[in-house]
């Protein structure tokens, strides 16, 4: 009788190696490199400027960020309102940039803005346009 066990686990075995042998290989850890990359497709890739949404936390702490330390730097009382659009690009940290609207006396404007986040979670404003439009906000009844 142990012979015949032994005769049944010995074809199982011959089994599975049978079918390990027909199955296709296990997805390796990293996709192959298409030919068709280049060296600068992936320079984009890496460092390159990537659309994020605007209401994500960090692009909204960035943001206020931005405006606190512009009021600051040109004593102006500046409300921040919201973010317009945002990009982000993953350098020794990571950039912001982003339209963000404020009032300023009573009319809304906007301002291209980018904002670098070092390593150490700190805060750098280090670009501040405004844009050429400034509309009046309506008084709210």
């Amino acid at each position: 009788m142990p012979e015949r066990r032994g005769g049944r686990r010995g074809l199982l075995l011959m089994s599975l190696g049978s079918l390990m042998a027909c199955s296709p290989p296990p997805p390796s850890a990293s996709p192959p490199t298409a030919p068709s990359q280049t060296r600068d497709s992936l320079a984009v890739q890496a460092g390159g400027w990537t659309e994020t949404d605007p209401f994500s936390q960090d692009v909204q702490e960035a943001a206020r960020f931005a405006v606190q330390r512009h009021a600051i730097h040109t004593h102006s009382r500046l409300i921040y309102k919201d973010v317009k659009a945002a990009q982000t690009q993953v350098v020794e940290g990571q950039n912001f940039q982003m339209h963000v609207t404020v009032l300023e006396q009573g009319l809304s404007r906007s301002a291209a803005v980018t904002v670098w986040r070092n390593l150490q979670n700190q805060y750098t404003l280090t670009h501040w346009q405004w844009n050429e439009n400034a509309l009046p906000v309506p008084a709210t009844p």
